[in-house]
């Protein structure tokens, strides 16, 4: 047992990796697993968890043959390779001629028996030398079965289809062929397979799964295992592995040369403990510095997954340390930041990760900007994680390498909307997307955000943009989004000045009715106010503001009720509704428009005052001095408020206030004047009472 874990240790120093071995085993499977970062495979190159080929069929042994020649073959075909090349040999030290086919048979055996790149290459020479000079049937159909087995292992996969097809044409010659075009037809799946042609492969692989001979039909029962775990059926793929790969060796497979795919099938079906023994088991056979590194990332992640933190950041500092500069150990600091095991600070996390955003390696360029995405998201920077989002689902549109992040973008545009609520944040969400609208919007699985960009468009003043954004959210989705884009593009439409589309609009969402029924009289209402028709204008939107509609949009109808009635000889009515809508206003819908709401609160105080009512309106100016920002307006309230104050030192403040604004133009002196003929009348006895401060 100390061997087998000092082997172990020995193995992963070798490949970069530093790790301490729990003593009790493999980690139990009660950890709870958690979601593990994107695959080190996919990132780096696929290629690392692309399976070997698998020997499937042994040696050919041509029928016919020569009697001596015969027994090399089976000798060969029993594994003893060596031994059937010597006694190849000894005719050429007897002096003695080979039978006719024996010098393909030889060249067969020694590419059988080759085991390097080296060694394959000269014997794939060898054998088409040989077939060039001819020989029977039966050795040629077995030099070409070879030839396609030796080019699938030199990845010449083309080539290695073609040789099958000529194995395959030439076997039915032959007395009894089944099995030499059963291997031609494997090994042009193989060739099929690996050369990224899944569907073709299938089709082949399920015809050789219903063979009579069992090794056949466990190899292409394991290829097919493999196509369905390419597919991303990875989750269901792992029991079929455990199944086919305890038997790996009887049909020219190894445990090993599947086990980082394995691993990856119990990491996809939540099994980490069974994971972490494969990636074990493979990392203790040695593998490739290459494949090492990037299984031993892998590794790590499992590690930190099972609660292993300080295992997990070793050995991703010793890939890291041993692989500095290169694609691994780039992917390796990465991945420190992902795990949450670095010490860099958020700001150097932010500008280690734009770097390698920038990378010319396409996928450490996708992986840095997917955590460039998340930390500026969680850091409050939506707009940040938005630009990086888009630019990321451009560039991955088919999520290979990284995760999709459609569903990420999706949540940072709900978020962002639900935020732009009022003018201020709406200005913040119009900065935010304005530029890189478009490109968002094919990436969006809703109109909503788009449809409220408009709509900040339209309270900041820019209707023509909405019309715009409009045009923008009808194109990405289609006629589903015409119901609601209907009522912002009419809205716009007014806004933009034209009221003959706008009214028309109206009408016929009038006419219609249902929910939104009262948003189209709304509109209707304003159209009407628009083209001065103030009378017939307050007449619809009189209703809806003592009914409290249309839902969400109370104070927009406040609005513009007041501004018909505020211009009405006669208004008396419209104003006491105006007063109780205003009070029954929510806070939330008051602050989210504060100055929609000052205007309003100013005009139906007007439409008081001037109808008489004087009491009541000091009460809606004194909303519409807290409410309205500087300015003209502002000080036209404080000046009324002063003057129908029966408090005369409240009277005293408002004017002060009045007097002070900046920018009031008239209602400056009108103010001025007041005070000093408070001033006067003091000054003939009558005092004043000391003023209360108005200018919080």
């Amino acid at each position: 047992m100390l061997q087998r874990r000092l082997s172990l240790a020995f193995a992963m120093f070798l490949c970069g990796i530093v790790y301490a071995l729990p003593g009790s085993g493999a980690p139990s499977e009660s950890a709870a697993p958690l979601v593990l970062p994107p695959s080190p495979y996919a990132i780096l190159s696929p290629r690392i968890l692309r399976p070997p080929a698998i020997d499937a069929f042994p040696l050919c042994i041509p029928p016919n043959l020569d009697s001596d020649l015969d027994e090399i073959a089976r000798t060969a075909a029993s594994g003893r390779l060596q031994d059937a090349i010597k006694g190849l040999e000894s005719y050429a030290t007897q002096g003695r001629a080979l039978p006719f086919g024996g010098n393909l048979l030889w060249s067969t055996i020694v590419a059988r028996a080759a085991d390097k790149k080296g060694a394959r290459v000269t014997a794939e020479k060898k054998l088409h030398d040989e077939l060039i000079d001819g020989g029977p049937v039966g050795p040629s159909v077995c030099a070409h079965l070879e030839l396609a087995r030796i080019m699938i292992l030199l990845e010449r996969f083309p080539d290695a289809a073609a040789q099958a097809a000529l194995a395959r044409r030439l076997s039915p010659e032959l007395a009894r062929p089944d099995k030499m075009m059963e291997a031609a037809d494997f090994y042009k799946a193989e060739a099929l397979y690996f050369s990224n042609h899944p569907v073709k492969a299938k089709a082949l692989y399920k015809v050789l799964a219903q063979s009579k001979t069992r090794r056949t039909v466990a190899a292409a029962r394991l290829r097919l295992t493999d196509i369905e775990f390419d597919a991303g059926e990875r989750a269901v793929t792992r029991r079929d592995y455990g199944d086919l790969l305890a038997g790996a060796t009887a049909f020219g497979a190894s445990e090993i040369g599947w086990a980082p795919r394995v691993a990856e099938s119990h990491i996809a079906g939540g099994d980490l403990a069974e994971a972490h023994s494969w990636l074990r088991r493979y990392l203790r056979s040695m593998p490739s510095a290459d494949a090492a590194a990037a299984v031993g990332l892998r590794f790590a992640d499992v590690l930190a997954a099972l609660g292993k933190v300080d295992d997990a950041r070793i050995a991703i500092e010793n890939v890291a340390a041993k692989w500095s500069g290169r694609p691994v150990g780039v992917v390796a600091a990465l991945r420190k930041i992902d795990l949450d095991l670095s010490r860099l600070s958020p700001e150097k996390k932010r500008i280690e990760l734009r770097k390698h955003a920038r990378s010319g390696h396409r996928g450490i360029s996708l992986y840095a900007k997917t955590l460039l995405g998340r930390l500026l998201w969680e850091s409050g920077d939506r707009y940040g994680a938005l630009d990086v989002y888009a630019r990321l689902a451009y560039e991955n549109p088919r999520a290979e390498l990284v995760d999709d992040v459609t569903p990420d973008i999706e949540r940072l545009l709900n978020e962002a909307a639900e935020n732009a609520r009022n003018d201020e944040n709406c200005a913040a969400y119009v900065r935010g997307l304005s530029e890189r609208r478009a490109l968002l919007a094919r990436y969006a699985e809703t109109p909503g955000p788009f449809i409220r960009l408009g709509e900040c468009y339209e309270l900041l003043g820019f209707p023509e943009t909405a019309l715009d954004v409009y045009r923008d959210v009808t194109r990405a989705f289609g006629a589903k989004v015409a119901r609601e884009v209907s009522l912002p593009v009419a809205r716009a439409a007014l806004a933009s000045g034209d009221v003959g589309a706008a009214r028309t609009a109206a009408r016929a969402g009038v006419r219609v009715g249902g929910d939104r029924g009262p948003h189209w009289s709304l509109l209707l209402g304003e159209a009407e106010l628009f083209d001065g028709k103030l009378k017939v204008a307050a007449e619809i939107l009189g209703p809806l503001v003592e009914a409290r509609q249309p839902d969400g949009d109370e104070l927009r109808a406040i609005a513009s009720l007041a501004k018909a009635a505020a211009r009405l000889p006669r208004a008396k009515a419209y104003g006491d509704s105006l007063a109780k809508a205003i009070a029954a206003l929510p806070v939330e819908a008051r602050f989210d428009r504060l100055e929609q709401f000052g205007e309003a609160c100013l005009l139906s105080a007007e439409t008081l005052r001037r109808n008489g009512d004087g009491p009541a309106a000091v009460s809606l100016y004194g909303e519409a001095v807290e409410a309205l920002p500087d300015g003209a307006r502002r000080a036209e309230a404080a000046y009324w408020l002063g003057a129908l104050e029966d408090d005369r030192g409240r009277s005293i403040a408002a004017w002060q206030l009045a007097a002070k604004m900046p920018d009031a133009g008239t209602w400056r002196r009108l103010a001025e004047n007041e005070l000093r003929m408070v001033g006067l009348r003091g000054a003939v006895g009558r005092e004043a009472q000391p003023p209360a401060d108005l200018s919080r």
